[in-house]
């Protein structure tokens, strides 16, 4: 069955957490096949908002849509066969195989190709060689790559990776970056993340401040020196890259 990947519509979302709110009337739209990057600074509500798509946190207000359809409208496992996600911290206590852990993305709609999708999705995050290794054995990069893989092995249209880089060095970012062009052929991806320079390689940008959207839209135009200032505090310039001609923001 091949993998179309659909839009995603925030509208008006809101969250609150133990009677504070941590985000407020955020809207955006991610167009079906985009790399949708959140940026901001620590504590503006970016994994607060992304744990409301995989259903770790409740809207208390407004609503978000996935190809269409009112995610609150759906249970928990019709929900998992639309989003699959990478969180920004996970514990474990029992020392699973990496390939079990992997396995474990099956279980929302399991199929008779799950022994296939578990090992493209092993070989797409670059770990099929730690398919034995038990999970608490592994560093904290390949740990991050094993999560990713059960993330894709989910074989959702949306997937949701917040701050995905943790942990990895700057050769397995770049395959990172690889593989996310590579999976949004088949999907939508959003992405939580702290490099503004990463986030140059998205198709949209979202920037929260605060707890709420302050804009968004494609980097070259989103992701400004100015913008950098406003937000964050610090100058920079934006510069093309020597090899890539890409925009790269340079810091002072």
């Amino acid at each position: 069955m091949t993998l179309q990947p659909l839009g995603v519509t925030v509208d008006g979302a809101q969250v609150a957490v133990d009677g504070a709110t941590i985000v407020t009337n955020a809207s955006f739209a991610a167009q079906p096949g985009d790399f949708v990057a959140l940026v901001g600074p620590n504590g503006c509500g970016k994994t607060t908002l992304l744990s409301t798509l995989y259903r770790a946190r409740k809207l208390s207000g407004g609503q978000i849509r996935v190809g269409g359809q009112d995610l609150a409208d759906l249970g928990i496992r019709d929900s998992a066969r639309l989003v699959a996600a990478l969180p920004q911290s996970e514990t474990h206590e029992l020392n699973f195989r990496a390939e079990e852990v992997v396995s474990f993305g099956r279980r929302a709609h399991p199929t008779d190709r799950d022994d296939e999708l578990i090992t493209e999705a092993m070989e797409l995050a670059g770990v099929r060689h730690l398919r034995e290794a038990p999970i608490l054995s592994v560093s904290g990069g390949e740990r991050q790559r094993i999560l990713l893989a059960r993330a894709i092995a989910q074989h959702t249209p949306v997937l949701v990776l917040d701050e995905p880089t943790n942990h990895l060095d700057l050769s397995h970012q770049a395959k990172l970056l690889r593989t996310l062009h590579t999976l949004k052929r088949s999907r939508t991806v959003l992405a939580a993340v702290h490099d503004v320079n990463l986030a140059m390689h998205a198709d949209l940008v979202v920037v929260m401040v605060d707890g709420t959207v302050r804009c968004s839209g494609p980097p070259s135009e989103v992701l400004t020196p100015q913008l950098v200032q406003e937000v964050y505090g610090v100058q920079a310039a934006a510069v093309r890259h020597p090899i890539t001609g890409r925009q790269v923001l340079l810091f002072g």
